[in-house]
């Protein structure tokens, strides 16, 4: 049987526990109901480590501080808020130059430029949410209107535009990216503002390969 076992040990030691006990009673001159309270409370200490999967209890029950979150300074929450809007309008922008573009090269460089924001942006939202800011995602008043100019625009006339307020939003990136790495102060959001800034300096470079109208 399963329990036989340790029911015998259980036995042997109240057994030997029982001869102690009256031992001690008549070296110290203990009351018998002295000795049996000290059996009892010996018996139930054994017990209670002979449970399996039993540990000990830390008599330290105060929950670990967590590690304040540091302020973000002006500089890096400005940054983190632009450059989210920057790159959810970049992915708009490409996303309507795939869609409304005929050139074949305006075409692959804006699947390129989706491709690219949607990483980023993908990185400073999950920052921000490290840092415990607010999603800025939405487009400011002037990216805005840039967008809602392009959709009345169609072929050439959309190419040149497209190609003109893509080049500019490139160059304004540049410079806050640059910015940020040479001014910010959190290590976590100027190290991003660094990975990713190479590749906002690729898309300014072959946006300025690009004739200003399809011939």
């Amino acid at each position: 049987m399963p329990n036989a076992r340790p029911q015998l040990n259980l036995l042997n030691n109240a057994q030997r526990l029982r001869h102690d006990v009256h031992a001690y009673a008549s070296e110290f001159l203990l009351t018998p109901a002295l000795a049996l309270s000290l059996m009892a409370a010996t018996m139930l200490a054994d017990a209670a480590q002979s449970q399996p999967g039993a540990a000990p209890q830390s008599t330290n029950n105060a929950p670990a501080a967590a590690a304040p979150q540091a302020k973000l300074s002006q500089q890096d929450a400005s940054f983190l808020a632009e450059a989210q809007r920057t790159a959810i309008t970049g992915q708009d922008l490409a996303r309507m130059a795939m869609q409304q573009a005929l050139a074949p090269a305006i075409k692959t460089l804006a699947s390129k430029l989706f491709e690219d924001h949607g990483v980023i942006s993908l990185k400073l939202k999950t920052l921000a949410q490290q840092k415990q800011r607010q999603d800025a995602s939405a487009p400011d008043a002037a990216q805005q209107q840039d967008m809602e100019h392009l959709y009345g625009l169609q072929g050439d006339k959309f190419e040149a535009e497209w190609i003109k307020i893509q080049t500019k939003a490139s160059q304004d990136a540049v410079v806050a990216w640059s910015q940020e790495v040479a001014n910010g102060s959190d290590p976590q959001v100027v190290a991003l503002a660094r990975q990713t800034l190479p590749v906002l300096k690729a898309h300014l470079d072959y946006l300025q390969k690009l004739p200003s109208s399809r011939g």
